[in-house]
């Protein structure tokens, strides 16, 4: 069965939290941070589903995170953000998956919501077709 997750950026606050459970009856997200908890109407929130993969470190990896993958130490990192578009999970222009399997370290170093150098990443190109690349 596959792992359904969520992370919530808080678009007000400009904070990342996990997200406990949704009501589609009262539209509003639970959301946690350091064992507090609350509920928030679903428009003040960007819900970042988990892809399903995860980094080298075993975290996983959500919509929205900015991950480094380097085949060898010694060789030059690329670095990218992953997007979930028309069902495709990207990693730029290249689907993750394909991309993380042939890199010996994968690990997520931050994400485009909450720091402002990785913002440039968030050119949401769409996919119309999962191809492998």
């Amino acid at each position: 069965m596959n792992d359904i997750a969520f992370r919530a950026w808080h678009i007000e606050r400009e904070w990342m939290y996990d997200v406990t459970s949704i009501s589609f009856k009262t539209a509003t997200v639970g959301i946690e941070y350091d064992g507090m908890a609350e509920r928030v109407p679903v428009n003040e929130v960007v819900l970042l589903p988990f892809t399903g993969l995860n980094d080298s470190n075993g975290r996983r990896i959500y919509d929205g995170d900015v991950v480094k993958c380097v085949y060898e130490p010694w060789e030059k990192p690329m670095i990218n953000h992953v997007r979930v578009s028309n069902g495709c999970i990207m990693y730029g222009d290249h689907l993750a998956y394909n991309v993380f399997v042939d890199h010996e370290f994968v690990h997520v170093v931050g994400d485009i919501y909450s720091n402002p150098k990785w913002a440039e990443l968030n050119k949401r190109n769409e996919v119309t077709e999962c191809t492998k690349s």
